[in-house]
């Protein structure tokens, strides 16, 4: 092959052993690399009987397939194992500098199994690889472990790293990607820092200075630089407020979670702890990932608290649902101070505040007292109880023993009528963008893979044009029918973007897989056509769906919330365009070619050449 060089790290932490693998080149003709390639090797091995704390569960880190190249957006790194949350497929993929300088120190990506008898963390440095002891920054938080870890191995290292959360097989724990300690990126969904914590991994450091050659390198930075311009033009808002900025229009339109998804009016809130507001009392400076052009991160003052004066990542649009608006805090120190605590101690911003907000309603209703809290009052907005709660799911303390499992797994613990407002598809909090609002979300969130997902679809933005549907052949008008079609080729198409690395924000930048397909065979020296890339996208989709089907999980589990299903919004732009999920749920199966308990028929399964591979 004229791009990649295929070439795996594989490491056995239990033999302490290292060693080097070459990919057949055609897996990335057939998956492209990072989640896909990282299906394909996980069905492969039959990991979905495994548990996802055992030691022979493989956790892959798997950088897109453009990544490292100057295609814009081209960052993305797939993390990638069984979930310690979900119990499903789990891919938790994260933008920064990690792939970009993995590739460029030699290797396409890393293969870990086993368990280290003590911490330990993995030092890739052009090639050289080392495992080293950990036991020094075991129970620092991100921040100081990255910057120990700087001083120790080389200052232009990006770190990849877990907190004390990840460290406690905290089960809403990630895994962060720093570059310098006020910007960090973070893979955050479905417990992976502890997938890595059970393998006693502190930190993976990585530092590469070598060229990553590619295909046709004059013709695809000359058509790069072409489109840079109406990229940012397209993306000034995100430019300037990042994802942040959205909350407004979010709460305006019925699109914001508020309450632990009650539905309110909550304008005044929202605008206090917005992006708009962060820019005028907290904004530091931009930051941006590697090859990306729109700089939607910021970083920002901590403005209480014990940190205060320090800078930290602003937080995003969803750390903002979850802390702010699902919790009805509208001071926006506490929320910063909240989102840092999670980043230095290495939880899902997303999960944690949709578990706080949990804890809070079942405090509302005599499920939770002060007894269980250790005396903290659960109290809608209550920021002592915001700032308390968060250590103790970290540490697995007190009352955060419980929440730390996850809202699904609290629930069953509380018991009673807390199951009816613990929000989570498949075991996975939410995301923050209402289904019951849009035609296509109710359906996105329902089927996508590793549970309540917002991105294996993105459908929301398609809906209000910030994508252009046309670009995959859609109409802004369309029937119940076309809107599940949409959805399905929305999938396929994030998907094989998720597999090439590519950040779908640059969609928000006008480029769609007319685009993609031209980047990816002037790098790759390929002739694919928009179709065949959407079938490797539409080949990953099913694999994974493949995988939970080997799990157990079927029709039963493709179900929303009944709060998401029954308590309907009655303000926001599309309340009434949603059908009943049943009812798309039938189509799709049909359209997808799934039974009707939805799992893959076999003439799907040879119809994208996976036969041979499903057993």
């Amino acid at each position: 092959m004229d791009y990649i060089q295929g070439k795996f790290l594989k490491i056995d932490l239990s033999k302490n052993e290292i060693a080097e693998e070459m990919m057949d080149e055609n897996l990335f003709k057939y998956y492209f690399s990072g989640s896909g390639i990282a299906a394909y090797m996980l069905y492969k091995e039959k990991t979905y009987s495994l548990s996802s704390f055992s030691p022979e569960m493989p956790l892959l880190i798997i950088p897109g397939f453009l990544t490292g190249t100057p295609i814009p957006s081209a960052c993305k790194t797939s993390i990638c194992s069984k979930s310690p949350l979900t119990n499903t497929w789990c891919e938790s993929t994260v933008g920064g500098y990690f792939g970009a300088e993995l590739k460029r120190a030699g290797y396409d990506g890393i293969y870990i199994i086993g368990q280290a008898v003590k911490p330990v963390y993995i030092f890739i440095n052009n090639g050289e690889v080392k495992i080293k002891s950990a036991e020094k920054i075991w129970g620092k938080d991100i921040y100081i472990a990255s910057k120990l870890l700087k001083e120790e191995t080389d200052d232009k290292s990006i770190i990849m790293c877990i907190g004390i959360a990840g460290e406690n097989l905290v089960k809403i724990s990630g895994i962060a990607v720093v570059k310098e300690y006020n910007e960090m990126r973070a893979a955050a969904r479905g417990g992976l820092g502890a997938a890595m914590g059970a393998k006693k991994i502190k930190a993976i450091v990585a530092r590469g200075t070598g060229d990553i050659k590619f295909s046709n390198k004059t013709e695809l930075i000359k058509s790069v630089k072409s489109y840079i311009p109406s990229i940012k033009e397209n993306t000034s808002a995100f430019s300037k407020f990042g994802t942040a900025g959205s909350v407004p229009g979010a709460e305006i339109s019925g699109d914001l979670p508020i309450k632990n998804w009650r539905g309110m009016s909550w304008e005044e809130g929202a605008n206090k702890i917005s992006g708009q507001t962060m820019a005028e009392k907290a904004f530091v400076k931009h930051h941006t990932c590697f090859a990306c052009p729109i700089r939607c991160a910021k970083t920002v003052k901590i403005l209480s608290g014990p940190y205060q004066g320090e800078e930290t990542e602003q937080p995003e649009y969803e750390t903002i649902a979850g802390l702010g608006s699902m919790l009805l805090n509208d001071d926006l120190a506490t929320l910063i101070e909240a989102a840092d605590l999670c980043n230095r101690l290495g939880l899902d911003t997303m999960s944690t505040g949709a578990v706080i907000a949990f804890s809070m309603e079942a405090y509302e209703n005599g499920l939770i007292t002060e007894k269980d809290t250790g005396g903290i009052k659960l109290n809608w907005g209550n920021r002592e109880a915001i700032l308390n709660l968060i250590p103790k799911i970290a540490g697995k303390e007190g009352i955060g023993v419980i929440l730390s499992e996850g809202t699904k797994n609290a629930a069953s613990h509380i018991g009673g009528v807390s199951r009816e407002f613990a929000i989570h598809i498949k075991g996975l909090e939410v995301a923050f963008h209402d289904p019951r609002l849009w035609a296509t979300m109710p359906l996105n969130y329902a089927t996508a893979n590793r549970g309540g997902c917002h991105l294996e679809s993105l459908g929301y933005l398609a809906e209000t044009g910030r994508f252009n549907p046309s670009l995959l052949g859609f109409n802004s008008d369309r029937t119940w029918e076309e809107n599940i079609e949409m959805s399905i080729k929305l999938q396929d198409f994030m998907a094989a973007l998720n597999a090439l690395g590519i950040c779908k924000f640059v969609l928000l930048g006008g480029i769609g897989p007319e685009q993609i397909t031209h980047w990816l065979n002037l790098t790759a020296n390929w002739k694919l056509n928009i179709g065949e890339l959407l079938f490797v996208g539409a080949r990953i989709y099913n694999l994974k769906r493949v995988y939970n089907n080997k799990i157990g999980f079927s029709r039963m589990d493709d179900i929303l919330p009944p709060r998401l299903l029954t308590s309907g919004r009655t303000k926001g732009s599309f309340a009434k365009k949603n059908p009943q999920l049943d009812r798309m749920l039938e189509r799709y199966y049909q359209l997808r070619g799934w039974d009707e308990f939805g799992r893959v028929k076999n003439d799907k399964l040879k119809e994208l050449n996976l036969d041979n591979l499903i057993i």
